[in-house]
């Protein structure tokens, strides 16, 4: 069916809002470091231009310095205590009492409450009554999504808090961003008010076009590896061909930070993003460990990430997702997984299971149920509010549940666009992405290509300026001599010394004008490109060689799959002008 803006209406009739008005929680029940990562999954929408500027205005403003420090706090060898907000926080006294964290920040009660949560009741941080996702939401204008006058009355009963900025952030806080022609953006952030941990987030779906890396026909089964490793192919290529590159960036950041302990790596994202996230966190496993990698420079970060992923698609095989859910339960943890799904998310049903394709811990009920979580969408809101409008449920409970699989309620696109409270609405373009012919959405632009070639574009802000930098991301992938057809190729050759040339060769564009407002990062390399003279290869992590014989197969097939599709289209026109 094709959408626009007349028949929108009829779709939010069909779809309905499933709501579930049953539920007897009170407010807060999900561990604060599940909403600290949606936050953060949210600002990868962002472009550079308000990125930074907005986490300014989150962290710290809105969300308590305190409780970053805290969370930052947590040991890396120890991940599982991120699920004991009790003792993260010292929520020791009654229920309903506000919570003092060493500095101000409350003026409503219900600061934390008791919940049943993964079989314990325990304290939680009471987000909803802190009014976290109300200012962020407002920060972020997603209140055109919502009932403006509906809106406002919240705001006007609750007074939502808005801390003083401190004007230091501009050099406590850093960032890298990671951008190609065919995907952006990665945000690899450090901050200094929490030394111990590096944040990647990663963007989501926000257009057909990045839709298609886990809808097209090419990934209708995991793209396996020599070791029978199997992934969705349209995401593992975009992580592999860049994941040498986010690794220099992450050692960049990190010399910022200055700490002498393990630095943990904090990664996130919505839909795609989650994916990206989930598949990096994977790949950093053997990383991390492999022998070629051993130099103190690598050592700096913890061998343990965290990983957390909302409106997840499956993105792994049997055998991937079993060892990750290995790496997620086992004690110690290696990999800290929460994967929360929003009640009625279709996101997260795709690809179907019947191709391959699994989440983490699928086939054990009783582990799946450790790792995940199922909430209800708390974010009501329209995807054209002059055509029907609802009321916004930011005062209502986040309800999360322990997620045991199944599906038993109704897919609704919308439910993709809420998260704890957040709203995801304005990051993505719903219409094109319900729309599989709109390869490329009309509010999307790309990075200029290089004579076909894909392009990369890093931004960096340094402390009083955003600088850029453009590079060929063709020339660093390496292909195997004996590989043929589609492959997903390592950037082997993004050497340390080559990102040191990059950052060296950063050019400022100005961002920052007159009035104080901030331009988006150029999307024209020229006058910003850089092309090396020579490159180093780096040591290769086999994940970028296919199985010999599936390439063989897939060759062979392929002809005779595209004679079949021409037919087909034959086929087509004949009975179209028949009727």
């Amino acid at each position: 069916m094709f959408l626009n803006h007349k028949n929108i209406k009829y779709l939010n009739i069909i779809m309905g809002w499933w709501d579930n008005k049953k539920s007897t929680d009170i407010l807060g029940d999900t561990h604060f470091i599940v909403f600290y990562g949606c936050v953060l999954s949210r600002l990868a929408y962002l472009k550079d231009d308000r990125f930074f500027e907005c986490y300014k205005k989150i962290f710290g403003p809105i969300i308590p310095i305190e409780f970053m420090k805290q969370i930052d706090a947590v040991p890396d060898t120890q991940l599982e205590n991120y699920y004991d907000d009790e003792n993260i926080f010292q929520l020791k006294t009654t229920s309903g009492t506000k919570l003092q964290v060493g500095i101000e920040v409350k003026t409503v009660d219900h600061t934390y409450t008791d919940k049943e949560f993964k079989g314990q009741t325990k304290k939680l941080i009471d987000i909803i009554g802190m009014q976290f996702p109300a200012n962020i939401d407002a920060l972020l204008n997603e209140v055109e999504s919502y009932n403006k006058d509906d809106y406002k009355k919240l705001i006007q009963e609750e007074k939502p808090i808005q801390q003083q900025q401190d004007p230091s952030e501009n050099q406590n806080i850093r960032y890298i961003s990671i951008a190609t022609s065919n995907y952006g953006e990665i945000y690899i952030v450090a901050d200094k008010r929490t030394p111990n941990t590096l944040y990647i987030s990663f963007r989501g779906t926000y257009s057909a076009k990045t839709a298609l890396m886990y809808l097209q026909t090419d990934t209708v089964k995991p793209y396996t590896l020599k070791n029978g490793d199997g992934f969705l192919l349209g995401m593992y290529k975009t992580v592999i061909e860049s994941f040498h590159t986010i690794i220099e960036a992450m050692v960049e950041m990190s010399k910022f930070l200055g700490t002498t302990q393990p630095i943990k790596i904090f990664s996130c994202g919505h839909s795609l993003g989650a994916g990206l996230a989930s598949l990096f966190s994977y790949i950093w496993q053997d990383f991390i460990k492999h022998p070629s990698y051993e130099d103190q420079r690598y050592k700096v970060f913890s061998p343990n990430i965290i990983c957390l992923s909302y409106g997840c698609p499956r993105v792994f095989n049997h055998q991937v997702a079993e060892k990750f859910c290995k790496y997620s339960t086992d004690k110690p943890l290696k990999i800290f997984y929460e994967r929360v799904v929003s009640k009625g998310d279709p996101v997260a049903g795709v690809p179907k299971k019947s191709q391959g394709f699994e989440h983490p811990c699928s086939s054990n009920p009783q582990l799946r149920m450790e790792i995940s979580e199922e909430c209800e969408n708390n974010v009501h809101q329209t995807l054209f509010p002059s055509l029907t409008a609802t009321n916004i449920g930011t005062k209502e409970p986040i309800t999360c549940k322990d997620n045991t699989g199944g599906l038993t309620f109704a897919m609704n696109m919308q439910d993709h666009t809420g998260y704890m409270g957040i709203s995801f609405m304005k990051g993505l373009d719903l219409i094109d992405l319900l729309n599989p012919a709109n390869a490329v959405p009309s509010n999307s632009m790309e990075i200029k290509r290089e004579n076909g070639d894909t392009v990369c574009r890093l931004v960096m802000w340094n402390g009083s300026d955003y600088v850029t930098v453009f590079f060929n991301v063709v020339k660093l992938r390496v292909m195997k001599s004996n590989t043929s057809g589609r492959q997903a190729m390592e950037d082997l050759k993004m050497s340390p010394e080559l990102f040191s040339e990059l950052m060296k060769n950063m050019k400022s564009y100005q961002a920052v004008q007159p009035d104080g407002k901030v331009k988006a990062a150029p999307l024209d390399w020229n006058g910003y490109l850089y092309t090396p003279t020579t490159y180093r290869e780096m040591p290769p992590l086999e994940l970028g060689e296919k199985n010999p014989q599936e390439v063989s197969q897939q060759i062979i097939g392929g002809r005779k799959s595209r004679k079949k599709k021409r037919k087909t289209r034959k086929q087509s026109r004949k009975r179209k002008y028949k009727m």
